[in-house]
């Protein structure tokens, strides 16, 4: 076996003339050298942190993920707060085991054929040292990809079988979801056949009260119907007897009504004379209605003072008195119908009467108009100096006179 050599810690240094490349074993040609390469352990931390943050990352996608996820798409990480937390199903993570290193290669005793020899120089012994760690990385990067497939395939296994799983969950839910509601259904079925029976039963029953009490209610009609039958024939009775009573009755008042209508008839007998006296006294007296109303006196008072401005410019309407002056009456009987008069004179500056009075409501009788107006011609004034319209109401006294 050849001897082992190390490689020197300064390529530019000069060599001896007499150097040659020792011979080495595979295993001396594939060891890491961390000196002078650090690109192997460089690539096995990338790899390291790829393959947990895969892991890492892998249980919340398939918990919520129903598709198979895209390992193409870049996905961005979030903080998922505790609600959304206590939302994810449980997920138990997949073991991933890392497939084991291949076995280092064994050491041979074949040592390589001689090479002629050649004086060694610095840049061949570079270019040597290049294409041996270039073989390395290369071999290395190799490894780390069956090693990154083979964990991808495991992934992509494990994510299959939680998609079929989750499938599976998802068959068993529904199918126990709709034993649940065909359950339901033939429940609710039942209990609707049983409210059918008692809703049945309840008819039936409802039927057989109200027949026992339209029967009671007819035996209880027939019942009044007979009372009613004796009751009108007693009433029947009663009326019988009723009847010959109001017969003896009616003849008892028919005389009373007969000696009632000749006492009525000497009453109106009586009136009739009275009336035909009245109507007789009437004719006598000259009754005449006219003239005795308030508008008629009033016109006749506004005619008859334009008159007497005319005459006498300035003249005065004084307010009608509140006293009513009571004349006595110059007729031998009392005559019906009088109506109290009223009576308007024209006083002079001097306080004497002025012409003719005027009479504005009558009496309804000449004889007592007359009486009143001289009456009138009778009366004194105060003297004011100036024309003035006296108006006053006078009244018939015939208490003193004997009826008609």
């Amino acid at each position: 076996m050849a001897k082992k050599r190390s490689h020197p810690t300064h390529p530019t240094k000069p060599r001896p003339a007499a150097y040659t490349l020792p011979a080495m074993s595979d295993a001396e040609l594939f060891r890491p050298q961390p000196e002078t390469t650090p690109l192997p352990s460089v690539l096995a931390t990338v790899f390291s942190l790829s393959l947990h943050g895969l892991l890492w990352a892998a249980p919340p996608i398939l918990s919520i993920s129903k598709q198979k996820p895209d390992l193409q798409r870049t996905v961005e990480l979030v903080q998922l707060t505790p609600a959304e937390i206590s939302r994810l199903s449980e997920f138990s993570a997949p073991a991933i085991s890392m497939p084991p290193l291949p076995p280092s290669l064994p050491s041979t005793d074949v040592l390589p054929p001689p090479s002629p020899p050649q004086p060694p120089s610095t840049q061949t012994l570079e270019r040597q040292e290049e294409l041996v760690r270039q073989q390395i990385v290369q071999r290395q990067q190799e490894l780390l990809q069956r090693q990154l497939q083979k964990q991808e395939e495991l992934l992509n296994q494990q994510i299959r079988r939680n998609e079929e799983l989750l499938q599976k969950q998802k068959l068993q839910q529904q199918q126990q979801l709709q034993r649940q509601l065909e359950q339901e259904r033939q429940r609710q079925a039942q209990k609707l056949q049983v409210e059918l029976e008692q809703e049945k039963q309840r008819q039936a029953q409802l039927r057989q009260q109200q027949e026992k009490q339209r029967q009671t209610e007819l035996q209880w009609l027939q019942e009044q119907e007979k009372q009613r039958q004796e009751i009108l024939k007693r009433q029947i009775e009663q009326e019988k007897q009723r009847q010959e009573i109001l017969r003896r009755q009616q003849e008892l008042e028919v005389l009373d009504q007969w000696q009632e209508q000749e006492k009525l008839l000497g009453q109106l007998q009586k009136q009739f004379q009275r009336q035909q006296k009245i109507e007789a006294l009437k004719r006598i007296y000259s009754y005449d209605s006219s003239g005795t109303t308030e508008k008629e006196g009033t016109a006749k008072l506004t005619n008859w003072w334009q008159e007497k401005i005319t005459q006498f410019p300035g003249i005065k309407l004084r307010p009608p008195e509140e006293n009513t002056r009571v004349v006595k009456s110059t007729a031998k009987v009392q005559l019906p119908n009088v109506t109290p008069a009223s009576i308007a004179l024209l006083v002079n500056p001097e306080g004497k009467l002025e012409g003719e009075p005027l009479l504005m409501i009558g009496t309804s009788y000449p004889l007592l108009n007359q009486a009143i107006i001289e009456d009138a011609k009778k009366r004194s004034f105060e003297a004011t100096g100036k024309y003035e319209i006296y108006t006053y109401r006078v009244e018939i006294d015939q208490s003193d006179l004997p009826p008609p």
